[in-house]
Protein backbone atom coordinates (compact mmCIF):
# COMPACT_ATOMS: atom_id res chain seq x y z
CA UNK A 1 0.00 0.00 0.00
CA UNK A 2 2.86 2.67 0.54
CA UNK A 3 4.89 1.79 -2.41
CA UNK A 4 1.15 2.01 -4.29
CA UNK A 5 0.04 5.62 -2.44
CA UNK A 6 3.41 7.05 -3.23
CA UNK A 7 3.21 6.64 -6.82
CA UNK A 8 -0.17 7.80 -7.33
CA UNK A 9 0.68 10.89 -5.01
CA UNK A 10 3.76 11.77 -7.41
CA UNK A 11 1.31 11.02 -10.61
CA UNK A 12 -1.41 13.70 -9.05
CA UNK A 13 1.65 16.23 -8.31
CA UNK A 14 3.34 15.83 -11.68
CA UNK A 15 -0.29 16.20 -13.41
CA UNK A 16 -1.30 19.25 -11.37
CA UNK A 17 1.86 20.90 -12.34
CA UNK A 18 2.31 19.97 -16.19
CA UNK A 19 -1.74 21.00 -16.35
CA UNK A 20 -1.65 24.37 -15.01
CA UNK A 21 1.97 25.02 -15.63
CA UNK A 22 1.26 24.58 -19.35
CA UNK A 23 -2.11 26.82 -19.12
CA UNK A 24 0.15 29.55 -18.09
CA UNK A 25 2.49 29.05 -20.95
CA UNK A 26 -0.76 29.58 -23.17
CA UNK A 27 -0.17 33.36 -23.16
CA UNK A 28 3.58 32.75 -24.14
CA UNK A 29 3.06 31.50 -27.19
CA UNK A 30 3.44 32.90 -30.46
CA UNK A 31 0.36 33.72 -32.70
CA UNK A 32 -3.26 35.02 -31.33
CA UNK A 33 -3.64 35.01 -27.78
CA UNK A 34 -7.37 34.17 -28.43
CA UNK A 35 -6.95 31.46 -31.05
CA UNK A 36 -4.25 29.71 -28.71
CA UNK A 37 -6.87 30.28 -25.48
CA UNK A 38 -9.50 28.46 -27.81
CA UNK A 39 -7.03 25.62 -28.56
CA UNK A 40 -5.83 25.23 -24.90
CA UNK A 41 -9.09 24.90 -23.52
CA UNK A 42 -10.50 22.64 -26.89
CA UNK A 43 -7.96 20.19 -26.22
CA UNK A 44 -9.35 19.18 -22.62
CA UNK A 45 -12.57 18.13 -24.57
CA UNK A 46 -11.29 14.43 -26.19
CA UNK A 47 -9.69 12.99 -23.40
CA UNK A 48 -12.72 12.74 -21.54
CA UNK A 49 -14.54 10.67 -24.18
CA UNK A 50 -11.56 8.84 -25.18
CA UNK A 51 -10.99 7.18 -21.63
CA UNK A 52 -14.18 5.82 -21.60
CA UNK A 53 -13.06 3.68 -24.38
CA UNK A 54 -9.42 3.39 -23.41
CA UNK A 55 -10.84 2.34 -19.93
CA UNK A 56 -12.98 -0.35 -21.63
CA UNK A 57 -10.49 -1.70 -24.14
CA UNK A 58 -6.84 -1.01 -22.64
CA UNK A 59 -6.97 -0.44 -19.22
CA UNK A 60 -5.82 2.27 -16.20
CA UNK A 61 -2.77 1.62 -16.39
CA UNK A 62 -1.54 1.34 -19.42
CA UNK A 63 -3.61 4.65 -20.26
CA UNK A 64 -1.99 6.17 -17.68
CA UNK A 65 1.61 5.76 -18.24
CA UNK A 66 1.49 5.96 -22.37
CA UNK A 67 -0.42 9.74 -21.74
CA UNK A 68 2.26 10.90 -19.13
CA UNK A 69 4.87 9.36 -21.41
CA UNK A 70 3.59 10.79 -25.01
CA UNK A 71 2.77 14.27 -22.89
CA UNK A 72 6.30 14.31 -21.73
CA UNK A 73 8.41 13.67 -24.48
CA UNK A 74 6.13 16.12 -26.70
CA UNK A 75 7.30 19.23 -24.34
CA UNK A 76 11.14 17.75 -24.26
CA UNK A 77 11.00 18.03 -28.24
CA UNK A 78 9.64 21.12 -28.20
CA UNK A 79 12.76 22.75 -26.17
CA UNK A 80 15.83 22.15 -28.27
CA UNK A 81 13.76 23.66 -31.75
CA UNK A 82 15.25 26.88 -33.16
CA UNK A 83 13.99 30.02 -33.07
CA UNK A 84 13.08 30.00 -36.48
CA UNK A 85 10.80 27.18 -36.07
CA UNK A 86 7.52 27.69 -37.30
CA UNK A 87 4.76 29.17 -34.45
CA UNK A 88 2.41 26.08 -35.62
CA UNK A 89 4.90 23.32 -35.08
CA UNK A 90 5.36 24.30 -31.06
CA UNK A 91 2.09 25.34 -31.03
CA UNK A 92 1.09 21.89 -31.79
CA UNK A 93 3.32 20.10 -29.58
CA UNK A 94 2.54 21.79 -26.35
CA UNK A 95 -1.25 21.54 -27.52
CA UNK A 96 -0.23 17.90 -27.85
CA UNK A 97 1.43 17.60 -24.39
CA UNK A 98 -1.80 19.27 -22.69
CA UNK A 99 -3.96 16.97 -24.22
CA UNK A 100 -1.97 13.93 -23.21
CA UNK A 101 -1.63 15.49 -19.84
CA UNK A 102 -5.29 16.18 -19.42
CA UNK A 103 -5.67 12.53 -20.23
CA UNK A 104 -3.63 11.60 -17.38
CA UNK A 105 -5.53 14.13 -15.19
CA UNK A 106 -8.92 11.79 -15.93
CA UNK A 107 -7.53 8.35 -15.35
CA UNK A 108 -5.82 9.46 -12.35
CA UNK A 109 -9.12 10.22 -10.45
CA UNK A 110 -10.80 6.88 -11.39
CA UNK A 111 -7.12 4.69 -10.62
CA UNK A 112 -6.99 6.24 -7.22
CA UNK A 113 -10.59 5.11 -6.17
CA UNK A 114 -10.06 1.81 -7.29
CA UNK A 115 -6.46 1.19 -6.31
CA UNK A 116 -7.64 2.51 -2.28
CA UNK A 117 -9.72 -0.09 -0.46
CA UNK A 118 -12.84 0.60 0.41
CA UNK A 119 -12.07 1.68 4.11
CA UNK A 120 -9.77 4.52 3.65
CA UNK A 121 -11.31 5.38 -0.25
CA UNK A 122 -11.61 8.76 0.46
CA UNK A 123 -8.75 9.43 2.58
CA UNK A 124 -6.63 7.90 -0.21
CA UNK A 125 -8.38 10.50 -3.43
CA UNK A 126 -8.31 13.46 -0.62
CA UNK A 127 -4.36 12.68 -0.11
CA UNK A 128 -3.77 12.62 -3.95
CA UNK A 129 -6.02 15.75 -4.35
CA UNK A 130 -3.72 17.39 -1.88
CA UNK A 131 -0.62 16.61 -3.98
CA UNK A 132 -2.05 17.57 -6.57
CA UNK A 133 -2.96 21.14 -5.16
CA UNK A 134 0.86 21.10 -4.02
CA UNK A 135 1.35 20.82 -7.61
CA UNK A 136 -0.80 23.43 -8.61
CA UNK A 137 0.59 26.06 -6.37
CA UNK A 138 4.27 25.32 -7.58
CA UNK A 139 3.46 25.39 -11.06
CA UNK A 140 3.96 29.24 -12.01
CA UNK A 141 7.11 29.20 -9.53
CA UNK A 142 8.76 26.46 -11.90
CA UNK A 143 6.77 28.54 -15.00
CA UNK A 144 8.60 31.71 -14.13
CA UNK A 145 11.80 30.16 -13.33
CA UNK A 146 13.21 30.24 -16.29
CA UNK A 147 12.94 33.71 -16.95
CA UNK A 148 14.55 34.73 -13.91
CA UNK A 149 17.81 32.40 -14.92
CA UNK A 150 17.47 33.38 -18.83
CA UNK A 151 16.65 30.34 -19.51
CA UNK A 152 13.00 29.87 -20.98
CA UNK A 153 13.04 26.23 -21.80
CA UNK A 154 13.66 25.55 -18.13
CA UNK A 155 10.07 24.92 -17.47
CA UNK A 156 9.22 23.05 -20.22
CA UNK A 157 12.24 20.49 -19.52
CA UNK A 158 10.76 19.98 -15.59
CA UNK A 159 7.41 19.33 -16.89
CA UNK A 160 8.71 16.53 -19.57
CA UNK A 161 10.85 15.31 -17.20
CA UNK A 162 8.40 14.82 -14.40
CA UNK A 163 5.86 13.08 -16.89
CA UNK A 164 8.46 10.82 -18.09
CA UNK A 165 9.31 9.50 -14.80
CA UNK A 166 6.07 9.52 -13.25
CA UNK A 167 5.12 7.13 -16.76
CA UNK A 168 7.47 4.41 -15.38
CA UNK A 169 6.36 4.67 -11.86
CA UNK A 170 3.01 4.21 -13.36
CA UNK A 171 3.61 0.65 -14.34
CA UNK A 172 4.06 -0.70 -11.03
CA UNK A 173 0.97 0.22 -10.29
CA UNK A 174 -1.88 -3.10 -10.55
CA UNK A 175 -4.13 -2.65 -13.21
CA UNK A 176 -7.79 -2.92 -12.35
CA UNK A 177 -9.77 -3.41 -15.32
CA UNK A 178 -11.84 -6.43 -14.97
CA UNK A 179 -10.94 -6.63 -11.15
CA UNK A 180 -12.80 -6.91 -7.75
CA UNK A 181 -11.85 -3.64 -5.98
CA UNK A 182 -10.27 -3.94 -2.75
CA UNK A 183 -12.37 -3.55 0.60
CA UNK A 184 -9.59 -4.08 3.37
CA UNK A 185 -6.77 -2.29 3.69
CA UNK A 186 -5.28 -6.39 3.64
CA UNK A 187 -7.25 -6.77 -0.04
CA UNK A 188 -5.39 -3.76 -0.58
CA UNK A 189 -1.93 -4.89 0.40
CA UNK A 190 -2.38 -8.12 -2.02
CA UNK A 191 -3.86 -5.93 -4.67
CA UNK A 192 -1.60 -7.28 -7.89
CA UNK A 193 0.01 -9.71 -6.10
CA UNK A 194 0.30 -13.55 -6.99
CA UNK A 195 -0.95 -15.50 -4.19
CA UNK A 196 -0.08 -19.25 -4.19
CA UNK A 197 -2.01 -22.19 -3.65
CA UNK A 198 -1.02 -22.55 -0.24
CA UNK A 199 -2.11 -19.15 1.25
CA UNK A 200 -5.44 -19.20 -1.03
CA UNK A 201 -6.01 -22.60 0.67
CA UNK A 202 -5.07 -21.07 4.36
CA UNK A 203 -7.75 -18.76 3.65
CA UNK A 204 -10.68 -20.18 2.46
CA UNK A 205 -9.82 -22.43 5.68
CA UNK A 206 -9.85 -19.74 7.97
CA UNK A 207 -12.94 -18.08 6.08
CA UNK A 208 -14.76 -21.85 6.53
CA UNK A 209 -14.24 -21.53 10.12
CA UNK A 210 -15.30 -17.75 10.71
CA UNK A 211 -18.39 -18.97 8.96
CA UNK A 212 -18.90 -22.25 11.04
CA UNK A 213 -18.39 -20.05 14.23
CA UNK A 214 -20.63 -17.72 13.32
Amino acid sequence: MRKKTIVLCCNWFTASLVYYGLTLNTSEMAGSPYLNFFISVSVEVPPIVMCLFMFKYIGRRITQSASLLLGGVALLVVTPLPNNTPSGIIIALTMFGKFCISMSFQVIYQFTSELMPTQVRTIGLSTGSMCARIGGVLAPIVYDLGKYIKFHPLALIIFGSCSILCAFLSLMLPETRDRNLPETIEDGENFGKKINNNEMTKKGNFNNEMEMVS
